[in-house]
């Protein structure tokens, strides 16, 4: 008789991995945590279940907009020098992970990072300047785009070719400020079919209706 021995793998104990774990839901609330983000953060895992990141980290702190850039991507983001910071936390560089999980919430990874902040190293206040610039311009070009939607409910068949470049012009602005205001975070570029034809159609139609 032949026996036969079946080996069964477990899961990896989250709390030995030289890693902080965190898993947040839809609302950004803390589900779990492993004793590296206990640490991280300064609290224990009960203290923490629950609670949402707003509590422990300043609003303006990368993590979030790291977090918004991840409900767009699909896939991982990742920051490579990101810096935490909350009323009682005060810590060094972190490499950052975000990968999205079903339900709408986000498992997170932090690790310690050599690496200097890039920001840092970039021209001063050009983080500053990245977020002003969005803010003045994305404001008025609501206002343009807003008044071009208004326009067109009783604009000509002509009029209406013009105010749809004028709406896709404005969103493409808008994307642009977007990529300028989060310059220091780092993550895997999106890659997508695009038609030449649409390119070239809408360069070509631009450049009739300024004639």
């Amino acid at each position: 008789m032949t026996s036969t021995t079946q080996i069964t793998s477990k899961p990896m104990d989250p709390d030995i991995v030289p890693v902080a774990l965190m898993e947040l839901d839809h609302r950004r609330r803390i589900v779990s945590a492993n004793t590296g983000a206990e640490t991280l953060l300064g609290f224990s895992r009960h203290v923490l279940d629950g609670r949402s990141l707003t509590d422990l980290l300043y609003h303006d702190c990368a993590l979030f907009d790291l977090l918004d850039r991840a409900d767009e991507t699909v896939g991982s983001v990742s920051a490579g020098a990101l810096k935490l910071s909350g009323p009682n936390l005060h810590t060094g560089n972190h490499h950052v992970s975000v990968n999205r999980v079903p339900g709408g919430g986000f498992a997170l990874a932090f690790a310690k990072s050599a690496q200097q902040d890039p920001a840092a190293s970039a021209a001063p206040g050009l983080a500053a300047f990245g977020k002003i610039l969005g803010h003045e311009v994305k404001n008025p070009l609501a206002g343009i785009s807003g008044a071009a939607q208004l326009l067109k409910r009783s604009a000509t068949e002509d009029q209406g070719e013009l105010l749809d470049l004028v709406l896709a012009e404005s969103r493409r602005i808008e994307r642009l400020v977007d990529e300028l205001s989060a310059f220091e975070l780092f993550s895997r570029p999106e890659r997508a079919p695009c038609n030449i034809h649409e390119v070239l159609d809408l360069v070509i139609r631009a450049e009739q209706l300024a004639v």
